[in-house]
Protein backbone atom coordinates (compact mmCIF):
# COMPACT_ATOMS: atom_id res chain seq x y z
CA UNK A 1 0.00 0.00 0.00
CA UNK A 2 2.72 2.22 0.81
CA UNK A 3 4.06 1.90 -2.35
CA UNK A 4 0.73 2.87 -4.05
CA UNK A 5 0.63 6.12 -2.26
CA UNK A 6 3.88 7.53 -3.05
CA UNK A 7 3.21 6.73 -6.70
CA UNK A 8 0.20 8.78 -6.06
CA UNK A 9 2.02 11.67 -4.46
CA UNK A 10 4.40 11.93 -7.03
CA UNK A 11 1.78 12.98 -9.31
CA UNK A 12 -0.04 15.07 -6.74
CA UNK A 13 2.49 17.56 -7.30
CA UNK A 14 0.78 18.28 -11.03
CA UNK A 15 -2.18 17.99 -9.40
CA UNK A 16 -1.40 20.92 -7.01
CA UNK A 17 0.28 23.02 -9.87
CA UNK A 18 -2.58 22.97 -11.85
CA UNK A 19 -5.35 22.85 -10.16
CA UNK A 20 -5.09 23.00 -6.58
CA UNK A 21 -5.20 27.07 -6.86
CA UNK A 22 -8.61 28.15 -4.93
CA UNK A 23 -11.05 30.67 -6.55
CA UNK A 24 -10.59 33.00 -3.37
CA UNK A 25 -10.28 36.41 -4.65
CA UNK A 26 -6.82 38.62 -4.35
CA UNK A 27 -6.62 39.72 -1.41
CA UNK A 28 -3.99 40.06 1.31
CA UNK A 29 -3.73 37.15 3.97
CA UNK A 30 -4.54 37.19 7.69
CA UNK A 31 -1.05 35.75 8.92
CA UNK A 32 2.01 36.46 7.35
CA UNK A 33 5.14 34.47 7.56
CA UNK A 34 8.93 35.88 7.86
CA UNK A 35 12.07 32.95 7.79
CA UNK A 36 12.26 30.30 5.52
CA UNK A 37 12.74 27.24 7.99
CA UNK A 38 9.67 26.22 8.11
CA UNK A 39 7.75 22.53 5.83
CA UNK A 40 4.21 22.24 4.83
CA UNK A 41 2.01 19.90 5.46
CA UNK A 42 -1.18 19.67 3.25
CA UNK A 43 -3.79 16.51 3.51
CA UNK A 44 -5.37 14.18 1.41
CA UNK A 45 -7.50 11.26 1.84
CA UNK A 46 -5.04 7.86 2.41
CA UNK A 47 -7.69 5.24 1.43
CA UNK A 48 -8.91 6.26 -1.80
CA UNK A 49 -5.56 8.48 -2.86
CA UNK A 50 -7.94 11.19 -3.71
CA UNK A 51 -5.86 14.45 -3.59
CA UNK A 52 -7.22 17.48 -1.71
CA UNK A 53 -6.22 20.94 -1.24
CA UNK A 54 -4.40 22.41 1.82
CA UNK A 55 -7.49 23.05 3.52
CA UNK A 56 -9.45 20.04 3.13
CA UNK A 57 -11.99 20.73 0.43
CA UNK A 58 -12.66 18.20 -2.21
CA UNK A 59 -10.89 18.92 -5.91
CA UNK A 60 -13.05 16.93 -7.89
CA UNK A 61 -10.72 14.05 -7.58
CA UNK A 62 -12.58 11.73 -5.51
CA UNK A 63 -14.54 11.17 -2.08
CA UNK A 64 -13.08 10.55 1.12
CA UNK A 65 -12.49 12.37 4.17
CA UNK A 66 -8.36 13.80 4.72
CA UNK A 67 -6.80 11.48 7.03
CA UNK A 68 -3.14 11.79 6.03
CA UNK A 69 -0.46 14.86 5.88
CA UNK A 70 2.54 14.83 3.61
CA UNK A 71 5.38 17.28 3.04
CA UNK A 72 4.38 19.95 0.05
CA UNK A 73 7.57 20.94 -1.83
CA UNK A 74 8.40 24.84 -2.21
CA UNK A 75 7.21 24.24 -5.86
CA UNK A 76 3.89 23.39 -5.08
CA UNK A 77 3.83 26.39 -2.52
CA UNK A 78 5.07 28.68 -4.92
CA UNK A 79 2.27 27.46 -7.42
CA UNK A 80 -0.94 28.00 -4.91
CA UNK A 81 0.39 31.78 -4.59
CA UNK A 82 3.80 31.29 -2.15
CA UNK A 83 3.35 30.77 1.02
CA UNK A 84 2.03 34.33 2.15
CA UNK A 85 -1.00 33.86 -0.01
CA UNK A 86 -3.85 34.11 1.57
CA UNK A 87 -4.72 30.81 -0.76
CA UNK A 88 -1.45 29.20 1.25
CA UNK A 89 -1.40 30.31 4.94
CA UNK A 90 -4.45 31.56 5.74
CA UNK A 91 -5.90 28.39 4.35
CA UNK A 92 -2.94 26.02 6.45
CA UNK A 93 -4.42 27.85 9.53
CA UNK A 94 -8.02 27.61 9.01
CA UNK A 95 -8.78 24.25 10.89
CA UNK A 96 -9.92 23.49 14.01
CA UNK A 97 -10.17 20.88 16.97
CA UNK A 98 -12.42 18.71 15.17
CA UNK A 99 -10.62 18.77 12.00
CA UNK A 100 -7.27 20.18 12.13
CA UNK A 101 -6.37 19.87 8.48
CA UNK A 102 -3.12 20.83 7.52
CA UNK A 103 -0.10 22.65 9.71
CA UNK A 104 3.10 25.20 9.72
CA UNK A 105 6.12 23.29 10.77
CA UNK A 106 8.36 26.25 12.45
CA UNK A 107 12.13 26.02 12.46
CA UNK A 108 11.87 22.52 10.41
CA UNK A 109 15.91 22.25 10.52
CA UNK A 110 15.68 22.10 14.56
CA UNK A 111 16.60 18.41 14.17
CA UNK A 112 19.69 19.31 12.23
CA UNK A 113 20.73 21.41 14.69
CA UNK A 114 20.52 24.36 12.37
CA UNK A 115 17.26 25.69 13.24
CA UNK A 116 15.81 29.07 11.69
CA UNK A 117 13.66 31.13 13.21
CA UNK A 118 10.26 31.49 11.63
CA UNK A 119 7.73 33.75 12.91
CA UNK A 120 3.82 33.61 12.03
CA UNK A 121 2.26 37.34 13.00
CA UNK A 122 -1.57 38.39 12.40
CA UNK A 123 -3.47 41.69 13.62
CA UNK A 124 -5.74 40.27 16.63
CA UNK A 125 -8.86 41.67 16.44
CA UNK A 126 -8.47 43.94 19.77
CA UNK A 127 -5.95 45.77 17.41
CA UNK A 128 -2.49 44.43 18.52
CA UNK A 129 -0.11 42.37 16.13
CA UNK A 130 0.59 39.04 17.84
CA UNK A 131 4.12 36.77 16.71
CA UNK A 132 3.84 33.26 17.09
CA UNK A 133 7.17 31.56 16.57
CA UNK A 134 9.74 29.01 17.06
CA UNK A 135 12.08 31.65 18.72
CA UNK A 136 12.33 29.25 22.53
CA UNK A 137 15.31 30.32 24.81
CA UNK A 138 15.66 26.88 27.05
CA UNK A 139 16.51 28.29 29.51
CA UNK A 140 16.56 26.35 33.06
CA UNK A 141 13.62 27.32 34.40
CA UNK A 142 11.33 26.90 30.72
CA UNK A 143 13.31 23.23 30.63
CA UNK A 144 12.20 22.70 33.80
CA UNK A 145 8.69 23.64 33.46
CA UNK A 146 8.07 21.96 30.42
CA UNK A 147 9.79 18.63 31.36
CA UNK A 148 7.50 18.63 34.64
CA UNK A 149 4.46 18.27 33.10
CA UNK A 150 6.24 14.87 31.70
CA UNK A 151 7.66 13.74 34.53
CA UNK A 152 4.59 14.03 36.65
CA UNK A 153 3.25 11.22 33.69
CA UNK A 154 6.01 9.15 33.96
CA UNK A 155 5.56 8.76 37.59
CA UNK A 156 1.97 8.32 37.14
CA UNK A 157 1.94 5.21 34.48
CA UNK A 158 2.33 1.49 34.83
CA UNK A 159 3.07 -1.48 33.03
CA UNK A 160 -0.61 -1.91 31.94
CA UNK A 161 -1.14 2.26 31.28
CA UNK A 162 1.37 1.98 28.98
CA UNK A 163 0.10 -1.46 27.04
CA UNK A 164 -2.37 0.39 26.40
CA UNK A 165 -0.93 3.31 25.16
CA UNK A 166 1.08 1.99 22.65
CA UNK A 167 -1.66 -0.68 22.03
CA UNK A 168 -3.98 2.35 21.04
CA UNK A 169 -1.25 3.98 19.14
CA UNK A 170 -0.69 0.98 16.86
CA UNK A 171 -4.50 0.60 16.19
CA UNK A 172 -3.95 4.42 15.76
CA UNK A 173 -1.78 3.53 12.71
CA UNK A 174 -4.84 1.43 10.81
CA UNK A 175 -7.53 3.87 11.47
CA UNK A 176 -8.94 7.22 11.58
CA UNK A 177 -10.84 7.14 15.28
CA UNK A 178 -11.75 4.99 17.91
CA UNK A 179 -15.23 4.73 16.84
CA UNK A 180 -14.38 2.71 13.89
CA UNK A 181 -15.55 -0.84 13.41
CA UNK A 182 -12.02 -2.42 12.71
CA UNK A 183 -10.49 -0.30 15.76
CA UNK A 184 -11.10 -3.00 18.27
CA UNK A 185 -9.41 -5.58 16.01
CA UNK A 186 -6.15 -3.32 15.95
CA UNK A 187 -6.17 -2.55 19.29
CA UNK A 188 -6.14 -6.13 20.47
CA UNK A 189 -3.56 -6.98 17.74
CA UNK A 190 -1.38 -4.45 19.26
CA UNK A 191 -1.56 -5.61 23.07
CA UNK A 192 -0.42 -8.85 22.12
CA UNK A 193 2.40 -7.36 19.74
CA UNK A 194 3.40 -5.53 23.25
CA UNK A 195 2.85 -8.90 25.36
CA UNK A 196 4.84 -10.64 23.18
CA UNK A 197 7.65 -7.99 22.32
CA UNK A 198 7.64 -5.15 24.95
CA UNK A 199 6.39 -6.66 28.24
CA UNK A 200 9.76 -8.17 29.71
CA UNK A 201 11.46 -5.07 28.47
CA UNK A 202 9.07 -2.68 29.55
CA UNK A 203 9.15 -4.86 33.41
CA UNK A 204 13.13 -4.86 33.26
CA UNK A 205 13.16 -1.14 32.48
CA UNK A 206 10.74 -0.49 35.31
CA UNK A 207 13.24 -2.85 37.74
CA UNK A 208 16.28 -0.85 36.12
CA UNK A 209 15.20 2.82 36.42
CA UNK A 210 13.56 2.70 39.92
CA UNK A 211 16.34 4.38 41.38
CA UNK A 212 14.92 7.59 39.40
CA UNK A 213 10.96 6.88 38.84
CA UNK A 214 10.73 8.38 42.76
CA UNK A 215 12.31 11.36 42.63
CA UNK A 216 10.97 14.77 42.25
CA UNK A 217 10.90 16.01 38.53
CA UNK A 218 14.14 18.13 39.22
CA UNK A 219 15.80 15.49 40.42
CA UNK A 220 14.86 13.52 37.37
CA UNK A 221 15.58 16.27 35.22
CA UNK A 222 19.20 16.34 36.81
CA UNK A 223 19.40 12.35 36.80
CA UNK A 224 18.53 12.53 32.63
CA UNK A 225 21.06 15.34 32.24
CA UNK A 226 23.61 13.32 33.76
CA UNK A 227 23.08 10.34 31.30
CA UNK A 228 22.64 12.55 28.01
CA UNK A 229 19.36 12.10 27.52
CA UNK A 230 17.67 15.38 28.10
CA UNK A 231 18.99 17.19 25.33
CA UNK A 232 16.81 14.51 23.03
CA UNK A 233 13.86 15.17 25.50
CA UNK A 234 13.87 19.06 25.13
CA UNK A 235 14.66 18.37 21.06
CA UNK A 236 10.95 17.24 21.37
CA UNK A 237 9.45 20.62 22.08
CA UNK A 238 11.34 23.57 19.59
CA UNK A 239 10.22 23.20 16.29
CA UNK A 240 5.82 23.43 16.85
CA UNK A 241 3.52 22.33 14.09
CA UNK A 242 0.95 25.17 14.17
CA UNK A 243 -2.36 23.96 12.30
CA UNK A 244 -4.84 26.76 13.11
CA UNK A 245 -5.27 29.65 14.62
CA UNK A 246 -8.14 31.60 16.05
CA UNK A 247 -9.96 33.51 18.29
CA UNK A 248 -13.10 34.79 19.74
CA UNK A 249 -14.08 37.79 22.11
CA UNK A 250 -12.55 36.19 25.01
CA UNK A 251 -9.72 33.82 23.85
CA UNK A 252 -6.97 33.74 20.94
CA UNK A 253 -6.55 29.39 20.69
CA UNK A 254 -3.45 27.81 19.08
CA UNK A 255 -4.02 24.44 17.53
CA UNK A 256 -0.36 21.85 17.27
CA UNK A 257 -0.18 18.88 15.16
CA UNK A 258 1.71 16.49 17.58
CA UNK A 259 2.16 12.88 18.49
CA UNK A 260 -0.96 11.71 20.51
CA UNK A 261 1.99 9.31 22.13
CA UNK A 262 5.30 10.58 22.73
CA UNK A 263 6.92 7.27 22.38
CA UNK A 264 6.26 7.11 19.25
CA UNK A 265 8.37 10.28 18.66
CA UNK A 266 11.42 8.36 19.71
CA UNK A 267 10.78 4.89 18.49
CA UNK A 268 8.88 5.63 14.65
CA UNK A 269 9.03 1.84 13.87
CA UNK A 270 7.24 -0.60 15.74
CA UNK A 271 8.56 -3.17 15.12
CA UNK A 272 12.14 -1.81 16.43
CA UNK A 273 13.63 -1.69 19.68
CA UNK A 274 12.36 0.07 22.12
CA UNK A 275 14.53 2.22 24.15
CA UNK A 276 15.04 3.42 27.69
CA UNK A 277 13.18 6.87 26.28
CA UNK A 278 10.48 5.10 24.59
CA UNK A 279 10.04 3.30 28.08
CA UNK A 280 10.02 6.49 29.69
CA UNK A 281 7.77 8.61 27.16
CA UNK A 282 5.29 5.72 26.64
CA UNK A 283 1.57 7.21 27.01
CA UNK A 284 2.65 10.66 27.55
CA UNK A 285 1.50 13.53 26.27
CA UNK A 286 3.26 17.01 25.35
CA UNK A 287 3.09 19.20 22.72
CA UNK A 288 6.03 21.49 21.37
CA UNK A 289 6.65 25.05 22.81
CA UNK A 290 5.81 28.20 21.11
CA UNK A 291 6.94 31.71 21.77
CA UNK A 292 4.52 34.36 21.97
CA UNK A 293 5.26 38.24 21.78
CA UNK A 294 2.89 41.07 21.46
CA UNK A 295 3.61 44.44 20.10
CA UNK A 296 4.23 46.79 22.63
CA UNK A 297 4.12 44.36 25.38
CA UNK A 298 7.66 43.45 27.18
CA UNK A 299 8.49 40.22 27.39
CA UNK A 300 8.28 36.66 25.41
CA UNK A 301 5.65 33.91 27.03
CA UNK A 302 6.07 30.64 25.99
CA UNK A 303 2.48 27.95 25.88
CA UNK A 304 2.26 24.31 25.27
CA UNK A 305 -0.23 21.63 26.42
CA UNK A 306 -0.06 18.49 27.82
CA UNK A 307 -3.29 17.46 26.37
CA UNK A 308 -4.37 16.00 22.99
CA UNK A 309 -6.76 14.30 21.55
CA UNK A 310 -6.86 12.17 17.81
CA UNK A 311 -6.50 14.47 15.00
CA UNK A 312 -8.09 11.70 12.79
CA UNK A 313 -4.50 12.48 10.77
CA UNK A 314 -1.20 10.81 10.54
CA UNK A 315 1.77 11.55 8.00
CA UNK A 316 2.46 9.32 5.37
CA UNK A 317 5.77 8.80 5.90
CA UNK A 318 5.32 7.41 9.74
CA UNK A 319 1.57 6.82 10.29
CA UNK A 320 2.00 8.66 13.54
CA UNK A 321 3.53 12.13 13.57
CA UNK A 322 0.70 14.31 13.08
CA UNK A 323 -1.89 12.29 15.24
CA UNK A 324 -2.58 14.22 18.18
CA UNK A 325 -3.87 17.74 18.44
CA UNK A 326 -2.63 19.66 21.13
CA UNK A 327 -5.03 22.98 21.99
CA UNK A 328 -3.85 26.29 23.70
CA UNK A 329 -6.58 28.70 24.95
CA UNK A 330 -4.96 32.16 26.29
CA UNK A 331 -7.36 34.94 27.03
CA UNK A 332 -7.02 37.86 25.53
CA UNK A 333 -7.50 39.98 28.44
CA UNK A 334 -3.64 38.31 29.33
CA UNK A 335 -2.53 40.64 26.17
CA UNK A 336 -1.42 44.66 26.77
CA UNK A 337 -2.97 45.36 29.65
CA UNK A 338 -2.79 42.16 31.43
CA UNK A 339 -0.46 39.93 32.63
CA UNK A 340 1.64 40.50 29.51
CA UNK A 341 1.98 44.26 30.04
CA UNK A 342 4.82 46.60 31.85
CA UNK A 343 2.78 47.53 34.72
CA UNK A 344 1.52 44.40 36.34
CA UNK A 345 3.32 42.01 39.17
CA UNK A 346 6.80 40.80 38.50
CA UNK A 347 7.12 37.42 36.74
CA UNK A 348 6.73 35.33 39.79
CA UNK A 349 3.36 36.50 40.27
CA UNK A 350 2.41 35.99 36.36
CA UNK A 351 3.04 32.00 36.24
CA UNK A 352 -0.41 31.88 36.85
CA UNK A 353 -1.60 32.25 32.98
CA UNK A 354 -4.93 30.44 32.46
CA UNK A 355 -4.61 26.38 32.64
CA UNK A 356 -7.42 25.48 29.85
CA UNK A 357 -6.89 21.72 28.37
CA UNK A 358 -4.10 21.14 30.20
CA UNK A 359 -2.49 24.27 29.10
CA UNK A 360 1.14 25.21 30.49
CA UNK A 361 2.75 28.67 30.64
CA UNK A 362 5.86 29.55 31.46
CA UNK A 363 6.75 33.54 31.42
CA UNK A 364 10.21 35.09 30.95
CA UNK A 365 10.67 38.70 30.60
CA UNK A 366 13.49 40.48 28.79
CA UNK A 367 14.97 43.65 30.20
CA UNK A 368 14.96 46.49 27.72
CA UNK A 369 17.61 48.98 27.77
Amino acid sequence: MAGIVKKFLASASVVVGMSAVFSAPAMAAKFNVSGTDYDVFGTYDYDTYRYYNIDGQYDGYGWGIDDTTYKLSQTEINNLGGINSVNVIDQILAGNSSAPGANIELGASSEDGNSGIVELSFQSNNGQTVKISNDIEWTDDLSRNWFSGIWEQVQEATIESKKEAFAESYAMRFVESTSEPMYDYYKMDGEQFFDNNYRALYENYERGLSSILGLSSDAAFDALTSWNYMDDILGMGSDPNISYISEDAVNLTVGLAGHYNLADRVSEELAGQRGILAYLLEGVQASEVFALQIDGVEGTDYFWSNSATYSGLKNVEDRFSHNGNYEVSINKEDFGGGVLSEDVPEPSTVLGLMAIGGLVAATKRKSQK
